[in-house]
Parts: structure tokens; sequence; C-alpha cells
């Protein structure tokens, strides 16, 4: 396994950097890779070193939070804008929600 700089790695986690964006800076591969360097640089910080890891690509694009607002997944945003051949600083959205049909519609201005 190759040796990375530890406080560079911690750095980024503290800085809320995307998991996909870690991988690639550190030339990480596997979860279990990350892992072994979330473990070492935990060793030798002497503290546990607490990261959420992304849900898995199946996981729902938009939660209900306990707080009654919506959340939607920027990887669900991203990949629609894609589609529309959009990026976010280009599109508006509208969204409304249809709660007898049970759907979310979202429209692009």
């Amino acid at each position: 396994m190759k040796k990375i700089d530890i406080n560079d790695f911690c750095d980024c986690i503290a800085a809320n950097m995307p998991y996909e964006g870690i991988k690639y800076m550190f030339n990480i591969k596997t979860k279990e890779q990350f892992k072994r360097y979330l473990y070492d640089a935990s060793a030798k910080k002497g503290e546990i070193i607490n990261y959420e890891f992304p849900k898995n690509s199946n996981s729902r694009d938009v939660s209900y939070l306990k707080d009654g607002s919506i959340k939607i997944n920027s990887k669900f945003v991203n990949k629609t804008l894609g589609k529309i051949m959009a990026n976010n600083n280009e599109v508006n959205m509208n969204i409304s929600f249809e709660c007898e049909a049970k759907r979310i519609v979202i429209e692009f201005c």
C-alpha cells in the first residue's frame, strides 16, 4: 500500500471533501483501501476519525428530512442536467409535489 500524507488526508476529511474527490486525490481504488487509510490516520493521530461513507448508488435520490425539508441527491441532479445538456449554473428549476400521484415533478425553465 502506497504511503500517503496523513495530515493531508485528515485535512480533506475535516474539510468535508467528497468521497470521490479524496479517492482521486490519494489514488484510492477500493472502499477497503480507504478504510485502511482511515484506520492508519486514526492510529497516527491518536484519535478516532469518523467518516460517513456515501450511500450506495441504489439509495434514494430524494430524502425527506426530520425537519420537513427535502434533500435531492446531487448525483441525481447532475445526471438529470446532463441528460438535457446543461449545468447547475445555467438552469432554473421549479419543483412541485403531486401528493395524490405520489410523485415529485421537476420542471426546468
